[in-house]
């Protein structure tokens, strides 16, 4: 066989070598499952340790692998690339958790032992070799991300998640192909003020030709950070600014927080525009659970947008929006997600955080907008009515339907 199929760092197989053998075990073995597998956070330990030490944390987790599937009959174990692993075996899903739960142990009682300066850890997902190995490991990777993304060490294949990534597939196909055909339409929500009358500001909304909103009913999160995602973003901001003249009110556009990291293209977007041009464009973005890494490129973002006379709402404020986020980012708009001042109405606590965060705004900053969506009905109105302050925004049934916005190019 000689050394083409053996990986040089581990030792172990690799990926030529599955190319050409993974059929052959996958023919002898009706029941084969192959398991994708790779570590967390490994370029971090790149960074911060060195590539040697990567090195040998690649090559630990390798000797574990291969320590606890150790029979050849029944599992191959290989290296793909950098920190990716594969293995074929025709262990149930109960015995690979079990073996997976034993790698865990292991890299835990080598990392307290000072073995490795860094703990090890890693996420797999496994999927049933049926049509083919080259499927069968779309799949495999695919519920290793779902593990990675849900803090699991082992997801093994589930039809519910497998299906839900073809539909955000199919969504996301769709999406782009209506972006690059300029099928999209609008459609506006008014603000109102807290008397009930029509403010200079409203909420634009991307539809498909039916009407169907596709930012609602959970569709934002299959292309949330994602490039898509931002070529959505700007595609409904050219859209607005080529038709800037023939609206009277500001817009509000809600941007994925990934688009705020290339600013600089927004701002040049808008250089030919006037100074009451730029005015009408309001920027929104969920800022919750940015990276860390991100959060000073996104203050200097909306600090850059605001010198530009492009506004920004900071949006979907709930109680895990920390208080120091209202004095570091300096912005003219604050947008409460629905869910949570809807859930303060009968929630003790959340009526109090609301109240509390409201009541530091008009200390902090009084010329601040506040911004409540989706008042549905009279009791919503007068619950909020009580809390909010005459610079408050609010919009929703109760007020108004929404309305088509005939964008032309």
């Amino acid at each position: 066989m000689g050394n083409v199929y053996i990986d040089e760092l581990t030792g172990l197989y690799n990926e030529k070598y599955m190319s050409d053998y993974a059929d052959n075990f996958i023919l002898k073995n009706q029941n084969t499952r192959v398991i994708m597998i790779d570590l967390q956070r490994f370029k971090q330990i790149n960074d911060i340790y060195g590539h040697e030490i990567g090195d040998e944390c690649l090559k630990c987790f390798a000797r574990v692998l291969n320590q606890i599937f150790n029979n050849k009959e029944v599992s191959i174990v290989s290296r793909l690339h950098g920190d990716e692993y594969c293995i074929l075996t025709i262990l149930t899903p109960e015995d690979i958790n079990k073996k997976l739960n034993e790698v865990a142990t292991r890299l835990q009682f080598i990392y307290l032992s000072r073995i490795t300066p860094c703990k090890i850890n890693f996420n797999a997902g496994d999927s049933k070799v049926v049509l083919s190995f080259d499927k069968s490991k779309t799949i495999a990777d695919y519920m290793m991300y779902h593990a990675k993304k849900n803090d699991m060490i082992y997801q093994t294949y589930d039809k519910r998640i497998w299906t839900k990534k073809l539909e955000e597939d199919l969504f996301q196909t769709q999406l782009d192909s209506l972006i690059n055909d300029n099928s999209l339409v609008y459609s506006t929500r008014e603000l109102f003020t807290k008397q009930g009358e029509k403010s200079n500001i409203s909420q634009i909304y991307t539809k498909n030709a039916s009407g169907k909103s596709f930012l609602g009913e959970g569709n934002y999160s299959r292309i949330e950070g994602s490039i898509l995602s931002q070529s959505l973003d700007m595609h409904n901001l050219n859209y607005f600014i080529e038709n800037i003249t023939k609206l009277r009110n500001k817009g509000i556009i809600l941007f994925d927080h990934k688009s705020l990291l290339k600013y600089e293209d927004i701002i040049s977007k808008t250089e030919n525009l006037t100074e009451h041009q730029k005015k009408k464009i309001i920027i929104a973005s969920d800022l919750r659970h940015i990276d860390r890494r991100e959060a000073r490129t996104i203050r200097q973002a909306i600090s850059e947008l605001r010198k530009a006379n492009i506004g920004f709402v900071l949006d979907k404020i709930d109680s895990s929006i920390p208080d120091n986020v209202f004095e570091s980012l300096a912005t003219d708009y604050f947008r409460f997600s629905p869910n949570f001042w809807k859930q303060s109405m009968s929630d003790p606590k959340k009526y109090a955080i609301l109240k509390y965060k409201l009541k530091m705004l008009a200390e902090v900053a009084p010329e601040t907008i506040t911004l409540f969506d989706f008042i549905d009905n009279e009791e919503e109105h007068n619950y909020l009515s009580g809390l909010i302050s005459e610079n408050s925004l609010v919009s929703g049934n109760n007020y108004s339907k929404e309305k088509k916005l005939k964008f032309t190019r």
